[in-house]
C-alpha cells in the first residue's frame, strides 16, 4: 500500500426522524468513532424529525468544530420534499447547500427523477450544480427503486455534452438497497453496478438491504447478507475497481444503535481485502468557499394587491407576537377588524393555525403570566367571529380551522385548569431531577405561557417514564398518563370515543345512534367494517342535522367529533378496499353500497354537495337491480363512476387552488421550514376520503373494462400520425411547433378550439363528445383524436414528453410506438386546404329581413338554407319532426349598416389590414377597432324588423350563417357566434356579437387554412325561436368513427345543445349507434356530464347539476329504443332528401322532435 492508497473507506451513519433529538445520531457517531456522518432534514407532519430551522447557528458551529476535531467527513442529503422541477423548490436546495457549507460538509446528495425525461432533469438541476460548486460541494445523484442503470448511463452522457458549465464535481450516489429493488435488477444489486457505464463516476454510497420486496432499510448484515456476505464483498470489489474515493453511509437508526457499530466493524474487515485511493481534495480553497457562502438566497415577499391584505395583516400580527396566547389574541383581533372574511382569508387562517399547531411556526414565552384558561376563552371568541362567515361554500375550509384551536370546555375555562401537573410535581415517589424537570418545563411553563411546545415536552417525558426497563413508581406513571390525556384534550386531541360519550351526556336525541355505533365498533370483527361504516355515516348525518348554529363548548365538541368520524371513515374504507382487492370476484352490490357511503361522507365534509347528492342518487338507483352480465348496466355505472372520478380530480384541483399558493406565500413570509409548506397539500389529498374514492373508482372501472371488453382509449378521430410528444394545459397554451409535427397531450379541451398547424394528433386527458365542434374539426383536418379512459395511461404518456412517436388509432385499438426517425418529411402530411361550395353571393341592402322560404345559399348562407330545406321537409307526410320559426338577415345588410353609419371606408381598410397580419398579438388591436366600429352602429331599424316576426315575449337564438360554414367540404363548426336566450331589447347587441365573430383570429386562421379569401367572406344572421328542450341531440348519418354508411351515430344531452356541440363541460353524452334500416340501437355510452344547460329567466344559460337517476334515457330501455328508432328514421329521411350524409342538430321537447340545423357531414374515410 502506497501513500496514495487506503485500506478502508470511512463509514458513517445518518440523522433519523425516530431519534429523540436531531443531534443524537451525530453525537453517537462522535462517541463511537465513526468516520463519516450525513445530515438529512426529513421532518414529518407529526413533528418528528428535524429541519434546518431546528439547528441554530450555535449548534451549526458546534457540529462543524466537532466534526473537524474528530476527523468526521460530513455530507448533506437534500430534503426529500424538494423537487428540482419546481421553481419554488430551488430555495430549499439552496438552503440545504448553505446549511451544508455552514457545518463543513463536502457533498450534497439528491435523488434522480425520470418523470419528466432526463433532458429536462439535467436542465432542472443545473442551478443546483452551479450553486454546489460555488459552495465548494460535490453533488451526488442517487438511484431510487424506480431508476435503472441505463438511466444513469444516459444522464451522465447528457451531462458530458454540456461544455459551458464545469460539472466535474457531479457524480452518482449508489444506493445498494434501491439497486436491489430496481425492476431490471431485482435482487441483483451487483448486476446494477455492472450495467453502469465506466464513465459514470460513483462518488458516494448508501448501504442498507432488503429482500427485493420493499424498501425495508435493514441494517447491513441483518438481512440477506447476515447468512452470506458474498454480495457485499463483490460490491466493494466493484468500488475498488472504480477507484472509489467517497464514504459509506448507513441509513438507519436501529434499536439498539450498536447494530451500526457491528455493521461498520464487519465492513471495515471486508474492505481490508481491497485497496482504495485517498479521499479527493476540496473543490475550492477554504477562503473562496467562505466568501461564496456569504451570498444570500433571494427572499420572495408577499405579492401586492388587496387580495393579499389579510395575509399581510396576519404576518404582521405574528411578527409582533411571541407566545401562542398572543398569536391567538392577534387572530381574534384580526377577525374583529375584518367583518367580511373571504374564502381566501379563511384558507390563510387555516394554514397559519396548522403551522402553529404542528410546531412548524415556533412559539416562545412572552414574559407575561396567563393561565391556559385565557387561551380557552380566546378560542371561543375566535369561533364566535367565525360563525358570521359560516356558509355551505366555506364549510370545507372551516373544517381545516377548528381542530387547531384549543378546547374551551368548562374544564379549561375555569380559573385554574390543568392543576394535576402541580400535584405530580410535588410527589415524593419520583427522582429529584425528574421532579425539577416537571416543575420547570411543564408546571410553571403551562401556568404562565402555555403553547403547543408543551405537548411535545409532555410526550417526551411520558416516553421516557414508560420505556422498557424504566423503573418509576406505578402511581406516578398513572397520574402522569392522566395529565397527558388532559393536556391533549386542551389542545383538542381527544379520542373519538371520549368525544362521543360527551355528546351522549348532553344530547338524548342522538344518544341511541352513538351507543349503537360504539357497541358495533367495540365488537367489530374482520369483515364487518362495512356495517360499521354504515352506522358511522348515519351518525354523521344525525350530527349534521342537530348541530346548533352557535359557538358553545358542546358545538365545538360536535364539530370535532364529526371531523374525527370522517378520519375514522378513512381508516374503515382503507380496510374495506383492501378486502375487496383480495376478492377473486367482486361483490358488486357490497362495493356499490360502500361507494355510496364514501361519497356521502365526502358530501358531509362540505365538498361539492350538489354533485355528491346526484352521484349518490344515481348509484342508489343503479345498485337496486345491478347485474354485471348486462352490458348496459355496466356502461350506466361506468358513467356515474366517471362523475365520481371527476369529483376526485376537482377536489385535487380545489385543494391545490385553495391551499398550494397560499401555503407557499404564508410559509415564505413566516420563514416556515420547507417541509411544512411542501407537504401540506399532498397530505390533505392523500389523507382525505377522496383518496379512498379514487381507489374504489379504479377498482370498479378496472372490473367494468375487463367484463365489458372496453378499450382504455376512446377513439374520436381515427388515423395514423407521427410527431414529437408535447404537453399543454389547453390548445391556447400550445407552444409553436419548432421541431416538426406535434402529437399533443392535452389536459383540458373546451370542445370548440381551432387546431393549430403542425398538430397531427390530440390525446385528451378526459372524454369529449364525438360530435363536438373540436371532434368535427379534427376529422376534417385528418388530425387523430383520442381520449384516455384510464388516467394512468395519460400520465405514462406524459413521461415520454419530447420523444418522437407514431400513434395509430382505429375503431378497435390505439397504439403508440417510438419512432426516432420521424421528421417533417416522413410524417403523414396534413390535408391540403380545401376550396369548394362557395357560390356567387347575392349581396343586398334590402330587405333587411327575409322569411325562411325566400332564403337561398347565395343570400343567407348554407346554414340558413339548410334550415329552409328542413322546414319544407317537415311539412311533408311522415316527417315526424318540425322546425322552429326563423328569419334571416341576409348577406350585405351588415355592410349596408356600416355604410349608413359612415364606417364602410374604415371597414374596407380593416379588411385590408387583416390580410397582412400573421401574428395573433398584432391581430388583437385590429379586432378592437372592429368592435368599436360595430358598437357605433344604430341597430334600431334592424331590431324593429326582427321584432315584427316574433311574439313580444318570445325568446330568440341569434346565430351566424356565414358564407364560410356548413359547406360540403368545410364545416366551420363552432367558429362563429350563436347568442342564446335573447329578448327583444337585446337583439341589436346580439347582432353585433355575431357580426364581430366573422373576424376573430380563430375564424381568419381557419379561412386561410381552407383557402377562403376576404372577398368571399360575408355574414348573414339566422334568428330562430328559442326552444327549451328536455334533450338536445346531434345525428351523423354515417358512422364518423368506422365510416360505415349503414349506421346512424347519435349523441344526446339533457337540456340545451351547447353542452354537446361546444363540450363546455367535461364528460360524455348519451352515445349510440343505430342500424340505419331498423333503428335498433347499441349503447356506446350513457351520459355522465355533471351539468346540464337550461334557459335562464332573463338572459343566457343556467348550468344545473344533472341527476340521471331521474332521466328516462338512463332508466328505461324501451324509451331509449323508441327514441333511437325515431331519430334514425329522421336521419335517414334527411340524408335521402338532401342527397348526401348529414350532420343534423335538434331538440326534444316532451314527445316532439325539432330539427334546428343540417349540414353536409364531413367524411374522412
Amino acid at each position: 500500500m502506497t501513500e496514495n492508497t487506503q485500506k478502508s473507506i470511512r463509514v458513517g451513519n445518518q440523522t433519523a426522524f425516530m431519534a429523540l433529538t436531531p443531534l443524537a445520531p451525530f453525537l453517537y457517531a462522535v462517541e463511537n468513532h465513526f468516520g463519516a456522518f450525513e445530515w438529512f432534514p426529513d421532518k414529518k407532519e407529526s413533528g418528528a424529525g428535524w429541519d434546518l430551522g431546528d439547528i441554530n447557528e450555535e449548534q451549526r458551529r458546534f457540529i462543524k468544530k466537532t466534526a473537524q476535531t474528530n476527523e468526521i467527513t460530513l455530507s448533506m442529503h437534500a430534503s426529500s420534499w424538494a423537487d428540482p422541477f419546481r421553481l419554488e423548490s430551488r430555495k430549499i436546495f439552496f438552503d440545504n447547500i448553505d446549511f451544508a457549507g455552514e457545518i463543513g460538509a463536502v457533498l450534497l446528495n439528491i435523488h434522480l427523477s425520470t418523470e419528466h425525461g432526463l433532458a429536462d432533469y439535467v436542465r432542472a438541476i443545473l442551478p443546483i450544480c452551479n450553486y454546489c460548486r460555488t459552495a465548494g460541494l460535490r453533488l451526488a445523484i442517487e438511484n431510487t427503486p424506480l431508476t435503472s442503470p441505463e438511466d444513469f448511463n444516459r444522464l451522465f452522457a447528457l451531462l458530458r455534452e454540456i461544455k459551458d458549465t464545469p460539472l466535474d464535481h457531479v457524480g452518482m450516489c449508489i444506493d445498494l438497497g434501491h439497486a436491489n429493488l430496481c425492476s431490471t435488477t431485482q435482487n441483483d444489486y451487483i448486476g446494477f453496478l455492472d450495467r453502469l457505464d465506466s464513465q459514470v463516476p460513483i462518488i458516494h454510497a448508501h448501504l442498507h438491504e432488503n429482500y427485493g420486496d420493499y424498501d425495508a432499510h435493514l441494517v447491513i448484515f441483518t438481512g440477506p447478507a447476515a447468512q452470506n456476505d458474498r454480495g457485499v464483498r463483490l460490491f466493494f470489489d466493484r468500488l475498488a475497481k472504480r477507484a472509489y474515493q467517497g464514504v459509506i453511509i448507513l441509513e438507519q437508526w436501529p434499536d439498539p444503535p450498536s447494530l451500526l457499530n457491528a455493521a461498520r466493524d464487519r465492513l471495515i474487515q471486508i474492505m481490508a481485502d481491497f485497496t482504495f485511493p485517498p479521499e479527493p481534495p476540496p473543490i475550492l480553497p477554504q477562503k473562496e468557499k467562505e466568501e461564496n457562502r456569504k451570498k444570500i438566497s433571494p427572499k420572495l415577499p408577499i405579492p401586492a394587491g388587496d387580495e393579499f391584505r389579510f395575509v399581510k395583516m396576519l404576518v404582521e400580527a405574528d411578527q409582533q407576537r411571541k407566545s401562542w396566547r398572543q398569536k391567538l389574541a392577534g387572530i381574534y383581533q384580526l377577525l374583529r377588524e375584518t367583518p367580511e372574511l373571504t374564502a381566501d382569508d379563511l384558507v390563510y387562517l387555516a394554514v397559519y393555525l396548522r403551522f402553529l399547531g404542528t410546531g412548524a411556526l415556533a412559539c416562545t414565552e412572552d414574559g407575561r403570566h396567563f393561565r391556559p384558561s385565557r387561551h380557552a376563552r380566546l378560542s371561543q371568541q375566535i369561533q364566535e367571529q367565525l360563525l358570521a362567515c359560516t356558509s355551505p361554500d366555506k364549510a370545507f375550509i372551516l373544517r381545516h380551522i377548528y381542530p387547531w384551536l384549543p378546547s374551551y370546555d368548562s374544564a379549561f375555562t375555569r380559573t385554574e385548569p390543568l392543576t394535576r401537573i402541580r400535584d405530580i410535581a410535588h410527589r415524593n415517589d419520583i427522582p429529584p431531577e425528574l421532579k425539577q424537570e416537571i416543575k420547570h418545563t411543564l408546571q410553571n411553563k403551562l401556568h404562565r405561557c402555555a403553547g403547543p411546545e408543551d405537548l411535545t415536552t409532555s410526550e417526551n417525558i411520558l416516553r421516557r417514564i414508560t420505556a422498557p426497563g424504566a423503573e418509576y413508581a406505578r402511581p406516578f406513571v398513572e397520574q402522569f398518563k392522566i395529565f397527558h390525556q388532559e393536556l391533549r384534550e386542551f389542545f383538542n386531541i381527544e379520542t373519538l370515543e371520549r368525544r362521543l360519550n360527551k355528546i351522549c351526556l348532553a344530547n338524548d336525541k342522538i344518544k341511541p345512534v352513538i351507543q349503537r355505533f360504539l357497541k358495533a365498533r367495540a365488537t367489530a370483527r374482520p369483515g364487518q367494517q362495512a356495517a360499521l361504516l354504515k352506522l358511522l355515516t348515519k351518525l354523521r348525518s344525525e350530527l349534521a342535522r342537530q348541530l346548533p348554529p352557535d359557538a358553545s363548548p358542546q358545538t365545538q365538541n360536535m364539530r370535532l367529533t364529526d371531523i374525527g368520524l370522517a378520519d375514522y371513515a378513512f381508516v374503515l374504507l382503507s380496510e374495506i378496499i383492501t378486502e375487496f382487492e383480495n376478492h377473486q370476484e367482486l361483490p358488486w352490490k357490497k362495493v356499490l353500497e360502500v361507494l355510496i357511503m364514501n361519497v356521502n361522507n365526502i358530501r358531509l365534509n362540505g365538498v361539492e354537495t350538489a354533485e355528491c347528492t346526484a352521484i349518490i342518487a344515481e348509484l342508489t338507483a343503479w345498485r337496486r337491480n345491478f347485474d354485471p352480465q348486462v352490458r348496459d348496466y355496466l356502461l350506466r355505472l361506468k358513467a356515474t363512476l366517471a362523475r365520481s372520478r371527476r369529483l376526485t380530480d376537482s377536489y385535487r384541483e380545489m385543494v391545490l387552488g385553495l391551499f398550494l399558493k397560499k401555503t407557499k406565500i404564508l410559509g415564505r413570509a413566516l420563514k416556515v421550514p420547507g417541509h411544512a409548506v411542501e407537504l401540506y397539500c399532498e397530505g390533505e389529498i392523500r389523507a382525505s376520503l377522496i383518496f379512498q374514492l379514487a381507489k374504489l373508482n379504479t377498482l370498479l372501472l378496472k372490473n367494468i373494462r375487463s367484463i365489458a371488453g372496453l378499450p382504455p382509449w376512446d377513439v374520436i378521430g381515427p388515423g395514423v400520425a407521427c410527431g414529437t410528444l408535447c404537453t399543454a394545459a389547453g390548445l391556447d397554451y400550445l407552444p409553436a411547433a419548432e421541431n416538426g409535427p406535434q402529437i399533443v397531450l392535452l389536459k383540458q379541451a373546451a370542445g370548440d378550439e381551432s387546431i393549430p398547424q403542425g398538430v397531427r394528433a390530440l390525446v385528451l386527458a378526459h372524454n369529449l363528445p364525438h360530435l363536438s365542434h373540436l371532434a368535427i374539426r379534427a376529422r376534417q383536418a385528418e388530425v387523430v383524436l383520442v381520449a384516455a379512459e384510464d388516467s394512468s395511461l395519460f400520465k405514462e404518456l406524459c413521461r415520454q414528453r419530447g420523444k418522437k412517436i407514431t400513434i395509430t388509432a382505429t375503431a378497435e385499438s390505439v397504439t403508440f410506438n417510438r419512432n426516432e426517425k420521424t421528421t417533417e418529411e416522413t410524417a403523414p402530411k396534413p390535408p391540403k386546404a380545401k376550396q369548394g361550395g362557395l357560390s356567387n353571393l347575392l349581396i343586398t341592402r334590402q330587405p333587411l329581413v327575409l322569411e325562411l322560404p325566400r332564403i337561398t345559399p347565395n343570400s343567407g348562407g348554407a346554414k340558413a338554407d339548410g334550415l329552409r330545406r328542413l322546414h319544407e321537409l317537415a311539412q311533408k307526410k311522415g316527417a315526424d319532426f318540425n322546425t322552429p320559426r326563423g328569419v334571416v338577415i341576409p348577406f350585405g345588410v351588415m355592410e349596408a349598416t356600416l355604410n349608413a353609419g359612415g364606417l364602410m371606408g374604415q371597414y374596407i381598410s380593416f379588411q385590408q389590414r387583416i390580410d397582412k397580419i400573421n401574428d395573433q398579438k398584432d391581430f388583437q388591436a385590429a379586432e378592437d377597432d372592429l368592435r368599436r366600429m360595430l358598437a357605433a352602429l344604430n341597430y334600431e331599424q334592424l331590431s324593429t324588423a326582427v321584432k315584427k316576426k316574433f311574439a313580444a315575449q318570445e325568446r330568440l337564438i341569434v346565430r351566424s350563417s356565414s358564407s364560410c360554414e356548413d359547406l360540403a367540404a368545410i364545416s366551420g363548426a363552432g367558429l362563429y357566434e350563436s347568442i342564446t336566450n335573447v329578448d327583444h331589447e337585446h337583439i341589436g347587441q346580439a347582432l353585433r356579437k355575431v357580426w364581430a365573430s366573422l373576424w376573430t383570429w380563430r375564424a381568419v386562421l381557419s379561412r386561410r387554412q381552407n383557402g377562403i379569401t376576404t372577398e368571399q367572406t360575408y355574414m348573414a344572421v339566422l334568428i330562430q325561436q328559442m326552444l327549451t328542450p328536455d334533450y338536445s341531440f346531434v345525428i351523423h348519418t354515417v358512422n364518423p368513427i368506422t365510416g360505415k354508411h349503414n349506421e346512424i351515430y347519435l349523441e344526446l344531452v339533457a337540456g340545451q345543445g351547447e353542452t354537446l356541440a361546444g363540450a363546455r363541460f367535461p364528460g360524455t353524452p348519451y352515445r349510440m349507434v343505430c342500424d340505419k334500416k331498423t333503428g335498433q340501437p347499441t349503447m356506446l355510452a350513457f351520459a355522465d356530464l355533471s351539468k346540464a344547460l337550461w334557459v335562464g329567466h332573463r338572459e343566457g344559460m343556467i348550468a344545473k347539476t344533472a341527476d340521471y337517476s331521474t332521466c328516462r334515457l338512463s332508466t328505461n330501455k324501451k324509451v331509449r329504443a323508441r327514441m333511437a328508432k325515431r331519430l334514425t328514421a329522421i336521419g335517414r329521411l334527411v340524408e335521402k332528401t338532401f342527397g348526401s350524409p348529414q350532420d343534423i342538430e335538434g331538440a326534444i321537447v316532451g314527445d316532439r322532435i325539432s330539427l334546428v340545423q343540417s349540414r353536409p357531414q364531413i367524411l374522412t374515410h
